[in-house]
């Protein structure tokens, strides 16, 4: 509709992009980007004539297996690369080419960058006993090269070992209720100077060994910690008091994957308050299912609550469902949670004729709640940290992981890690928390404490609550498994007030597909 006349003053109108906006729009040009690299790496004094023959020599192979002799130039480039990609993060705008790229710069883990962790331990010297010593299992073989050293069980962290039957007594222990682990005794620990911890994390497995696993006894247990508002203290617990925590009616703890464990954050990140509501949810194996052939693996991710999906790929999924659920005769005219819920049940009953049974589980859309109606909220009081041995990294020989205290626990709270473990001091020198992972014949053991009266000084600072939940099992091992038994147990602790231990739930589960 402009004439040309118009269409050129309204062009000189227009304002020129201003700098970032320059910087947003270009894109590095690669062959640019390929030759800074290599002018980096010969200004790190790599030429033909000094290290052509040995990189030659030594250019035969393509694996990423650890502590093998590298190429010079291959390190200079490489050195190279995370040099530039470090000034184009600080200079430089993410472009998005797509809807699914990071708008901003999100680390160089995210960018298949970041191989080793430096913030932790290095691995053992490729010449040394632990490296040159072949172990002679897998499990023998993350011990002697564990980047956090183990403790030798001594009696004083471990909770007692079970009493694990032959294997033609299982049908008899599997319908005993006795010997099971007990939260009222292991939420609070006494040291040799009468110093009392409590626990935040733990993790603990026992089998019968030998070769012939299959049908043998086992029993492990989780306990985990959640932090509580004071106001909904009281709501939890007797909210709690009636529920399995099989049933997953507490919020997951947050697990960090491929970060630098110096550079986890020190703050609770602003989150969707639906992720520590206490509400049930499905995490893909619902509760009346049968659990694994054996204990869950030592520090499993924790799963999101929710997984989003848009588009063709949203609708399909709906669509499938749709059509699965009518085949199998549900109603539609009820919810979708409540369709799966009725799924679950009719693929698996629970069986019990224990004195302590718990009530069954509602539907998934069960909230705890408030006398007011309103939701209630636990945060967990700690955080996991998983870092892979395999793959690219070739700085560890086994993979590591370790527990910590919440964001909650830690900001503000000046204390400082060891950097050889995972113990807290506060700033005069007290060791208030204690990461401690150990073996004994029968099985493993992973604990985390807190000094107690620190802990309660904590507690009445943020005006907060502790529970504690221990849940677990006692089963054989089996790739078939029917019959198992599972427990449950919550204990609250208050600052000032003696533990409050709640009756102990159990029950024997049957599968019956």
């Amino acid at each position: 509709m402009l004439t040309d006349e118009q269409q050129r003053l309204l062009e000189q109108c227009a304002q020129p992009p201003t700098r970032e906006e320059q910087l947003a729009d270009t894109p590095v040009d690669k062959d640019w980007a390929s030759r800074w690299i290599f002018d980096n790496a010969a200004q790190r004094g790599w030429t033909p004539e000094r290290f052509s023959a040995f990189d030659n020599m030594r250019g035969a192979g393509r694996g990423r297996e650890g502590h093998k002799a590298e190429r010079i130039g291959k390190k200079y480039q490489w050195l190279g690369l995370h040099a530039l990609v470090e000034r184009l993060a600080n200079h430089r705008h993410m472009i998005q080419t797509h809807a699914g790229d990071p708008a901003q710069y999100p680390g160089a883990a995210a960018l298949l960058l970041l191989d080793i962790d430096p913030t932790l331990p290095p691995g053992a010297h490729p010449l040394s006993p632990t490296s040159t010593t072949e172990p002679e299992d897998t499990a023998a073989a993350n011990t002697a090269h564990a980047t956090f050293p183990l403790t030798a069980p001594d009696g004083r962290w471990d909770p007692p070992p079970p009493m694990l039957p032959a294997s033609d007594q299982l049908a008899d222990w599997l319908q005993q209720d006795t010997g099971l682990p007990e939260l009222g005794t292991l939420a609070v620990r006494e040291d040799g100077q009468g110093q009392q911890w409590a626990v935040l994390y733990e993790y603990v497995a026992d089998s019968v060994g030998g070769p012939e696993w299959k049908g043998q006894a086992e029993q492990w247990h989780l306990i985990h910690s959640w932090l509580l508002e004071e106001p909904h203290y009281e709501p939890a617990m007797d909210f709690l008091a009636r529920r399995t925590l099989m049933g997953r009616w507490m919020p997951e703890i947050p697990s960090w994957h491929g970060i630098y464990l110096a550079d986890i954050p020190r703050h609770a990140s602003e989150r969707d308050g639906l992720d520590n509501e206490m509400r049930f949810i499905d995490y893909g194996a619902d509760t009346d299912t049968p659990p694994s052939a054996s204990s869950p693996a030592p520090r499993p991710p924790a799963s999101r609550r929710r997984m989003a999906k848009t588009g063709d790929d949203a609708t399909q999924v709906s669509e499938y469902l749709d059509v699965l659920l009518g085949e199998l005769g549900l109603a539609r005219s009820s919810t979708r949670e409540q369709q799966l819920h009725e799924l679950a049940e009719r693929w698996s009953r629970p069986a019990s004729t224990d004195a302590t049974d718990p009530q069954p589980d509602t539907n998934s859309g069960d909230i705890a709640c408030d006398t007011d109606g309103r939701p209630l909220h636990a945060v967990p009081a700690i955080q996991e940290y998983n870092w892979s041995a395999s793959g690219h990294d070739c700085s560890l020989d086994a993979p590591v992981g370790l527990s910590l205290p919440s964001h909650q626990l830690l900001h503000g709270a000046g204390l400082t890690r060891d950097p050889d473990n995972g113990d807290w001091y506060t700033s005069d020198g007290f060791r208030v928390v204690r990461a401690l992972t150990g073996h004994r014949p029968t099985g493993a053991v992973d604990t985390l404490l807190i000094r107690r009266d620190w802990l309660e000084q904590r507690l009445h600072t943020l005006n907060a609550t502790l529970i504690l939940g221990l849940f677990g099992e006692r089963q054989p091992r089996t790739t078939d498994l029917t019959q198992w038994r599972e427990y449950s147990q919550t204990v609250g602790l208050r600052p000032g007030h003696e533990p409050a231990v709640q009756q102990q739930l159990t029950r024997v589960r049957t599968n019956r597909t």
